[in-house]
């Protein structure tokens, strides 16, 4: 009947052979189109029997028994550690070093999670094989794709069969989509002549036409199930010469054949996408809970097959169902004025946001197409910080460019351009950098956090690209302002964008920077401690510098200890390497030694 219809066929035959297998599935949606890692989060909590909205530690409880009957004892702390970041039940930042450190660099981030995704599989696997099955990958994201391409490797050793069912655009969506590795491919044709003959009179029975008519009613479909099957249902309560010329018009005139109630529930359903929830329908409808009306009403459109139940909610206490394909989704979702289509999308939002819902680019999305702009920014902000904490710098710039399309001025906007320039930065795009980067210093609240992390961003850009003009206006701009209560930490940005400025001879304007650094940070230092880190890293490049070798070591070893303190494990431990080459170069060996040897250790422990 087609590809979802023909991998659920294929799975289930394999289910009831000697040697059935272990089944993830996920499938993507066209609301959450390019989320990053949503087919990988919804790939785990199918295995684990997670549904988003549980409770945190109920979620991490139940990712925590999965692993335990599947993976060593001596992995099981890590890999429950990093797998929770991908279904968005994250540990605290003190649940381990490793965590703590990766969450200071995406870098990390990223590596960690995807060797625990990979080592999982490959640990399950070894126990039973593993299918994975994505459906309407067309809709997916590319950070997935590269997930799943990773346990194609032969070096994983995973015994796992991917099976990925899309529509024909998916290649145009993904044009190298797995090019190195050896993929079976199936294109579905459109039944012949004589089997949509046979369908239809297996449909109508006696009612089917003569052959003629018969004829001229299937050359419309061009061999398509679904929309054969459409119309053999309208013949069957029509006449030839009235029935649609395309599927989605004849879908929509079965649907107009509907009752009132049926329709309306219909187009409420189509909002939330291919699957929704009889409890979101509901709230649409301005109800706490779904009337026994209401139940009636799903139960005989699943009997007209329209509708099709989801076992399993996604969401604790709901009753999720799905539309029996796209197409008729589609349809409904058409018939909605476009008035009511923004309301809706703004209600989904925000009933998604109240039973649990995790991803933000789902509900940013709904937002968007609700035409609530400064929610919807604020969405797409946190989207783009989930995203870039786990290093998909790709999925990054889409979130961006999708949320500051329509961005008011203000704190959400800036963190989006934040978060442009630093994923410039990383693309060695520094004059961009530095543009995006002044301009969240514009947007962001004065003294937050995260406007100190702009400023630093600046400052680091403007000193890669020579522009040593703007640093000094970074530096007026830090003269009059009032240290924060906090933030101290992202000062570390300023005190690295004097490196570049040194190394360029503008020695001058780097011991300007510094010297301010080092006011604010100690006048900061007085409510907020994590502003030792900054204030000592910054003396300390100031004594290399001016030749001071052993002001520079106790800055340096004096700065490590201050960020270990506030919980910055990885600039601590690159400041105790510092400490520790700065202890031979005065002559230290032993305990040169010593600190570089701890160093390490502990970097090697937690992933860098």
């Amino acid at each position: 009947m087609g590809k979802s219809r023909l991998t659920h066929e294929g799975i289930a035959a394999l289910e009831r052979s000697g040697h059935a297998p272990e089944v993830w599935s996920a499938r993507a949606d066209p609301v959450a189109v390019g989320s990053p890692l949503s087919l990988i989060t919804q790939l785990l909590q199918s295995a684990a029997g997670i549904a988003d909205g549980e409770p945190l530690a109920l979620r991490q409880g139940r990712l925590r028994r999965y692993l335990a009957r599947r993976v060593s004892r001596s992995r099981l702390d890590r890999l429950t550690t990093f797998l929770a970041e991908l279904i968005r039940a994250p540990f605290p930042d003190d649940h381990s070093d490793a965590l703590r450190v990766a969450r200071q660099d995406p870098a990390i981030m990223s590596q960690q999670t995807r060797s625990a995704w990979t080592e999982t599989i490959a640990a399950v696997s070894a126990f039973r094989p593993v299918i994975l099955w994505i459906d309407d990958l067309q809709w997916g994201d590319l950070a997935s794709v590269r997930f799943l391409d990773h346990v194609l490797d032969p070096a994983v050793g995973a015994r796992v069969l991917l099976i990925a069912a899309g529509r024909p655009e998916l290649f145009s969506r993904f044009p190298q989509l797995w090019t190195t590795r050896v993929i079976e491919r199936v294109a579905l044709t459109g039944l012949s002549l004589a089997e949509q003959r046979q369908f239809v009179r297996a449909a109508l029975g006696d009612a089917a036409p003569p052959e003629p008519t018969l004829d001229a009613l299937i050359t419309r479909t061009e061999g398509n199930p679904l929309f054969l099957e459409e119309l053999a249902r309208a013949f069957a309560k029509g006449s030839f010469d009235q029935l649609p010329q395309t599927m989605v018009a004849i879908i929509q005139a079965r649907l107009q054949a509907l009752d009132f109630e049926a329709r309306q529930l219909l187009r409420g359903a189509s909002v939330f996408g291919k699957s929704f929830w009889v409890e979101g329908v509901a709230a649409l409808r301005g109800e706490d809970e779904a009337p026994a009306g209401l139940r009636e009403w799903i139960d005989e459109l699943v009997a007209q097959e329209l509708l099709v139940p989801v076992p399993g909610s996604r969401y604790p206490a709901t009753s999720e169902f799905e539309f029996h394909n796209a197409t008729v989704r589609d349809a409904a979702y058409r018939t909605l004025p476009d008035a009511d289509a923004r309301a809706a999308h703004c209600a989904v939002a925000r009933w998604l946001t109240a039973v649990g819902e995790t991803n933000a680019a789902v509900i940013a999305e709904h937002f968007l197409r609700g035409e609530a702009y400064a929610e919807a920014t604020a969405w797409y902000a946190t989207a783009a910080d989930q995203a870039f904490e786990r290093n998909e710098f790709d999925a990054v710039r889409e979130l961006v460019r999708r949320g500051i399309e329509h961005a008011p001025p203000g704190e959400a906007r800036g963190r989006l351009l934040l978060r442009r320039a630093e994923v410039l930065a990383v693309a060695g795009n520094h004059a961009e950098a530095a543009e995006a980067a002044l301009a969240a210093v514009d947007e962001l609240p004065k003294n937050s956090p995260r406007w100190y992390s702009a400023t630093g961003e600046a400052a680091q850009a403007c000193a890669r690209i020579g522009d040593q003009a703007r640093v000094r206006d970074i530096i007026a701009m830090l003269s009059d302002i009032e240290p924060a209560a906090t933030g101290g930490v992202n000062f570390v940005g300023l005190v690295t964008a004097a490196l570049p400025l040194a190394s360029a001879g503008k020695i001058k304007t780097a011991r300007e920077l510094l010297a301010r650094v080092i006011a604010v940070t100690s006048a900061m230092a007085e409510v907020d401690p994590s502003a030792l880190g900054p204030m000592h890293s910054a003396r300390a490049l100031g004594a290399v510098a001016g030749g001071m070798l052993g002001s520079a070591f106790v800055n340096l070893e004096a700065a490590a200890i201050a960020f270990e303190e506030a919980g910055s494990v990885r600039y601590a431990l690159e400041h105790f390497g510092g400490a520790g080459f700065f202890c031979l170069e005065l002559g230290q060996l032993d305990r040169g030694e010593q600190i570089l040897r701890r160093t390490l250790r502990r970097s090697a422990e937690v992933g860098l």
